[in-house]
């Protein structure tokens, strides 16, 4: 299911820093605020290992300029399975996760995730 909108002209276009670039499975890190790369990049690697998750949006403050070392990240996955559940090593970020499921998306969120929405991760 498309929940972004990947033209938006709106989205920050951040430098990344050239380990996060590496990473060939984190899609739009430019959108990602610097002070988060690292970590959404580590949330990819680990979501790799997980079979049943198809992709990752983030959204909230770590696309925008307003993020800070203190911002937590909002993710929203999609499950194949519909399952409310992350690998348990995504709980040792060094930020606090506020994690969204397909299973539980409701408008208003659907909403924001079209509108600021950036897409990370995509099972191929």
């Amino acid at each position: 299911m498309n929940y972004v909108n990947s033209h938006n002209t709106e989205l920050w276009n951040f430098d990344v820093f050239p380990d996060v670039l590496q990473n060939s499975l984190f899609l739009n890190p430019n959108r990602i605020h610097p002070l988060k790369q690292r970590e959404v990049s580590h949330l990819v690697q680990l979501a790799v290992t997980d079979p049943k998750i198809n992709q990752i949006i983030i959204f909230g403050s770590t696309t925008e300029f307003r993020c800070s070392s203190y911002s937590d990240i909002d993710l929203f996955i999609e499950r194949e399975d519909e399952q409310c559940i992350v690998p348990n090593e995504f709980y040792d970020s060094n930020s606090e996760l506020d994690i969204h499921y397909s299973k539980n998306l409701g408008d208003k969120l659907r909403k924001i995730l079209f509108d600021s929405g950036v897409l990370v991760y995509r099972r191929i």
